[in-house]
């Protein structure tokens, strides 16, 4: 039942309104209030919906005309839309037997929680005494590490740990024998998308009159946007390249005239293919047009127009022997001087070969090293439908309000000791009239659809 406590129809009026639950029984409800101009679709209801949509095959046309009253007309009109829509829901002969039908899913009492499957190794692998070391990073929270218990069918689930928004969560198994093994999370959740094929049941009439009222709205509101936004362009953002992984790495690394240069740059720290070279020489090898290399004498020779280029080690002059020692997992960057090069000591009349050993940091993470990771998401958290309160001054109030719902709130709950509800609201610049729908269900499941004008 909804009683008007105040009423505010003028612009940017308070209202106040009180739902009353009779009977003292817990609810759940959903209440919104719409302008009345724009419509809306009062065909199908939750009632309506639950009751006799989702159980039938085909779209019923007005399905909520059918629980309008008892009457014996609307009860003769059911009758038949029940034949013609070939209702087969339950076998009557056991139903008149007093049989139950059985149900193939039990009731679910639990959240969703922290949970996953092991896969990547077979069954008898896992044994009775496997678990896996979570360590959980939440948004705004500090991390956990817990410790759940594997299952000898491969699946765990922590039901203390409920998910919000997105977690990212590293996982290690305690046994050696799971080392290989890779754990999914959530693997019982429901998809995020509707299978194809399958509808809801649920149709939608056209309302020309509301539509046309709703697109005035939305092109004045997309207007307002326009002007908001040309106000806004005097912000100015200045935007800049940033340096490539080369560059970073001879700003570090090279000095003096050994930096800038015209030269060949090679990263050897993100380079995949450098670890499979033997040596340095092996690498440089047909990467420096005109530069020949000759790794079959010890140590190789190099030639580059009629002479050896001369080898630098952190710019310090060595010969070829020196260099070939050196394993290529310790070097981080080559470059390579086209002749004449005079920015070292040395004879480099033909060009110059520096070469720099990594330093601290510079070592690639090799992939899988460390903890497994993964995202998992979980509840999306809850977002306030925005109302404004005219009760107080805000800057965003002095903006021109053209919204079409002005309330909404679908977690209106009632309880024994609290049977009624007083929710209130404020009308917006233009809105003259009001539509208020109030939809949910009582905890021992009796469904509720009240619709009220305010005008």
């Amino acid at each position: 039942q909804m009683e008007v406590q105040r009423w505010g129809l003028s612009k940017r009026a308070k209202n106040e309104i009180k739902i009353s639950v009779p009977e003292s029984i817990a609810s759940s409800l959903s209440v919104s209030v719409t302008d009345l101009a724009i419509g809306g679709d009062s065909s199908s209801t939750i009632t309506s919906h639950l009751l006799l949509s989702s159980e039938l095959k085909g779209d019923i046309y007005k399905p909520a005309y059918y629980f309008s009253d008892n009457t014996n007309t609307v009860d003769q009109h059911l009758d038949l839309v029940m034949l013609t829509h070939g209702w087969r829901r339950f076998k009557w002969d056991e139903v008149l037997k007093g049989k139950s039908p059985r149900f193939l899913y039990a009731k679910d009492t639990a959240y969703m929680s922290l949970s996953g499957t092991i896969t990547g190794i077979a069954a008898t692998q896992i044994g009775n005494d496997a678990s896996i070391v979570l360590m959980v990073k939440q948004k705004d929270k500090e991390g956990q590490v817990l410790l759940a218990k594997v299952l000898p069918n491969g699946t765990f689930n922590d039901p203390a740990t409920i998910l919000f928004d997105t977690a990212q969560v590293y996982y290690q198994f305690q046994k050696k024998e799971l080392r290989d093994a890779t754990a999914q999370f959530m693997t019982d959740r429901l998809a995020m998308f509707p299978i194809k094929g399958i509808s809801n049941g649920i149709g939608f009439w056209s309302d020309t009159t509301g539509n046309y009222r709703q697109y005035l709205f939305a092109d004045a509101a997309n207007i307002f946007a326009g002007k908001q936004k040309v106000q806004l362009l005097e912000n100015v953002i200045i935007k800049s390249k940033g340096k490539s992984p080369i560059k970073l790495l001879d700003e570090k690394y090279s000095s003096g005239l050994f930096s800038g240069g015209d030269s060949y740059q090679f990263d050897l720290i993100n380079d995949p293919i450098a670890s499979a070279a033997i040596d340095v020489f092996s690498y440089l090898q047909g990467k420096v047009a005109g530069l020949q290399i000759n790794t079959n004498s010890n140590p190789p020779s190099l030639q580059w127009r009629g002479g050896a280029p001369q080898l630098y080690l952190d710019e310090t002059p060595v010969d070829a022997s020196f260099i070939t020692g050196i394993n290529v997992s310790n070097i981080a960057y080559i470059k390579v001087f086209r002749p004449p090069f005079f920015g070292g000591g040395g004879s480099a009349a033909n060009g110059g070969i520096a070469i720099y050993s990594r330093r601290g940091g510079d070592t690639k993470p090799e992939p899988g090293k460390g903890l497994s990771s993964n995202k998992v998401y979980g509840y999306t958290p809850i977002r306030q439908f925005y109302s404004p309160n005219y009760a107080s001054f805000n800057a965003k109030n002095e903006e021109q309000d053209i919204r079409t719902t002005l309330y909404w709130n679908p977690d209106v709950n009632t309880t024994p000791q609290q049977s009624q509800v007083v929710l209130s609201f404020y009308n917006n610049d233009v809105t003259k009239a009001f539509k208020v729908v109030i939809e949910g269900m009582t905890k021992d499941g009796r469904l509720a659809h009240v619709e009220q004008v305010m005008e």
